[in-house]
Protein backbone atom coordinates (compact mmCIF):
# COMPACT_ATOMS: atom_id res chain seq x y z
CA UNK A 1 0.00 0.00 0.00
CA UNK A 2 2.62 2.30 0.81
CA UNK A 3 4.07 2.34 -2.87
CA UNK A 4 0.39 2.83 -4.44
CA UNK A 5 0.37 6.28 -2.10
CA UNK A 6 3.84 6.92 -3.15
CA UNK A 7 3.17 6.70 -6.31
CA UNK A 8 -0.55 8.70 -6.15
CA UNK A 9 1.28 11.51 -3.87
CA UNK A 10 4.09 11.67 -7.34
CA UNK A 11 1.11 11.74 -9.51
CA UNK A 12 -0.27 15.09 -7.69
CA UNK A 13 3.46 16.64 -7.47
CA UNK A 14 3.59 16.15 -11.23
CA UNK A 15 0.11 17.84 -11.79
CA UNK A 16 0.75 20.84 -9.46
CA UNK A 17 3.92 21.16 -11.04
CA UNK A 18 3.01 20.86 -14.12
CA UNK A 19 0.56 23.62 -13.44
CA UNK A 20 2.38 25.94 -11.67
CA UNK A 21 6.03 25.93 -13.98
CA UNK A 22 5.15 24.54 -16.71
CA UNK A 23 1.95 25.64 -17.99
CA UNK A 24 3.39 29.31 -17.54
CA UNK A 25 5.82 28.66 -19.55
CA UNK A 26 3.96 27.57 -22.41
CA UNK A 27 5.00 23.48 -21.59
CA UNK A 28 3.07 20.64 -20.79
CA UNK A 29 4.06 17.49 -19.06
CA UNK A 30 3.39 13.92 -20.67
CA UNK A 31 0.42 12.19 -18.68
CA UNK A 32 1.95 8.99 -19.87
CA UNK A 33 4.29 9.90 -17.07
CA UNK A 34 2.23 9.00 -14.25
CA UNK A 35 0.19 6.05 -16.43
CA UNK A 36 -2.49 9.03 -17.33
CA UNK A 37 -3.50 9.05 -13.50
CA UNK A 38 -4.04 12.84 -13.17
CA UNK A 39 -3.80 14.58 -9.99
CA UNK A 40 -7.37 14.77 -9.51
CA UNK A 41 -8.00 11.16 -9.70
CA UNK A 42 -5.15 10.70 -7.50
CA UNK A 43 -5.70 11.99 -4.72
CA UNK A 44 -9.05 10.83 -4.72
CA UNK A 45 -7.58 7.09 -4.54
CA UNK A 46 -5.02 8.64 -1.99
CA UNK A 47 -7.64 9.06 0.53
CA UNK A 48 -9.33 5.93 -0.62
CA UNK A 49 -6.33 4.17 0.40
CA UNK A 50 -5.05 6.35 3.38
CA UNK A 51 -8.95 6.14 4.65
CA UNK A 52 -8.62 2.33 4.56
CA UNK A 53 -5.43 2.21 6.15
CA UNK A 54 -6.41 4.39 9.15
CA UNK A 55 -9.56 1.62 9.25
CA UNK A 56 -7.60 -1.28 9.40
CA UNK A 57 -4.89 0.22 12.19
CA UNK A 58 -7.40 1.86 14.36
CA UNK A 59 -8.95 -1.63 13.99
CA UNK A 60 -6.14 -3.88 14.73
CA UNK A 61 -3.94 -1.75 16.57
CA UNK A 62 -5.98 -0.35 19.20
CA UNK A 63 -8.36 -1.19 21.54
CA UNK A 64 -12.12 -1.16 21.89
CA UNK A 65 -12.76 0.72 24.45
CA UNK A 66 -12.36 4.27 25.33
CA UNK A 67 -8.69 4.26 25.99
CA UNK A 68 -7.52 2.75 22.62
CA UNK A 69 -9.82 5.49 20.79
CA UNK A 70 -7.75 8.21 22.65
CA UNK A 71 -4.47 6.55 21.99
CA UNK A 72 -5.23 6.20 18.65
CA UNK A 73 -6.32 10.33 18.32
CA UNK A 74 -3.25 11.30 20.25
CA UNK A 75 -1.08 9.15 17.68
CA UNK A 76 -2.88 10.64 14.73
CA UNK A 77 -2.51 14.07 16.45
CA UNK A 78 1.60 13.52 17.21
CA UNK A 79 1.70 12.31 13.51
CA UNK A 80 0.26 15.54 11.84
CA UNK A 81 0.18 18.40 13.94
CA UNK A 82 4.25 19.09 15.25
CA UNK A 83 4.86 18.72 11.39
CA UNK A 84 1.87 21.33 10.24
CA UNK A 85 3.36 23.64 12.55
CA UNK A 86 6.76 23.66 11.65
CA UNK A 87 6.05 24.77 8.20
CA UNK A 88 3.17 27.01 9.01
CA UNK A 89 5.52 28.65 11.44
CA UNK A 90 8.30 29.14 8.72
CA UNK A 91 6.70 30.18 5.91
CA UNK A 92 4.90 32.92 7.89
CA UNK A 93 8.96 33.92 9.01
CA UNK A 94 9.80 33.11 5.90
CA UNK A 95 7.23 35.77 4.28
CA UNK A 96 7.91 38.60 6.48
CA UNK A 97 11.52 38.01 6.52
CA UNK A 98 10.49 38.72 2.44
CA UNK A 99 8.73 41.75 3.11
CA UNK A 100 5.19 40.37 1.73
CA UNK A 101 3.51 39.03 4.31
CA UNK A 102 -0.11 38.51 3.14
CA UNK A 103 -1.49 36.23 6.10
CA UNK A 104 -4.68 37.64 7.67
CA UNK A 105 -4.63 37.42 11.59
CA UNK A 106 -8.35 36.30 11.66
CA UNK A 107 -6.99 33.60 9.46
CA UNK A 108 -4.60 32.05 11.78
CA UNK A 109 -6.88 29.83 14.08
CA UNK A 110 -8.21 27.36 11.48
CA UNK A 111 -4.45 27.79 9.75
CA UNK A 112 -3.04 26.59 13.25
CA UNK A 113 -5.77 24.00 13.96
CA UNK A 114 -6.02 22.46 10.19
CA UNK A 115 -9.78 23.30 11.51
CA UNK A 116 -12.31 24.36 9.18
CA UNK A 117 -10.50 24.97 6.10
CA UNK A 118 -11.56 22.32 3.61
CA UNK A 119 -15.30 24.92 4.33
CA UNK A 120 -13.13 28.39 3.93
CA UNK A 121 -11.20 27.89 0.87
CA UNK A 122 -14.06 26.81 -1.26
CA UNK A 123 -16.93 28.74 0.53
CA UNK A 124 -16.02 31.59 1.61
CA UNK A 125 -15.84 33.95 -1.09
CA UNK A 126 -17.87 31.47 -3.46
CA UNK A 127 -17.58 31.10 -6.54
CA UNK A 128 -13.76 31.48 -6.22
CA UNK A 129 -11.66 30.45 -3.94
CA UNK A 130 -10.39 32.37 -1.16
CA UNK A 131 -6.77 31.24 -0.12
CA UNK A 132 -5.94 33.44 2.05
CA UNK A 133 -6.74 30.96 5.12
CA UNK A 134 -3.61 29.03 4.26
CA UNK A 135 0.09 30.16 4.83
CA UNK A 136 1.81 32.67 2.48
CA UNK A 137 3.78 32.51 -0.82
CA UNK A 138 2.68 30.77 -4.32
CA UNK A 139 -0.68 29.12 -4.27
Amino acid sequence: MGGIRLFLALAVLVEHFSQQVLAPNGMDSDPAWMLNVDGARAVLLFYTISGFLISYVLHEKYGVDRNGTRAFFRSRFLRIYPLWWAVLIFTILFDLWRGASSLIPSNLIPAILLFGLDWIIPLRTFPDFDWTILPPGRR
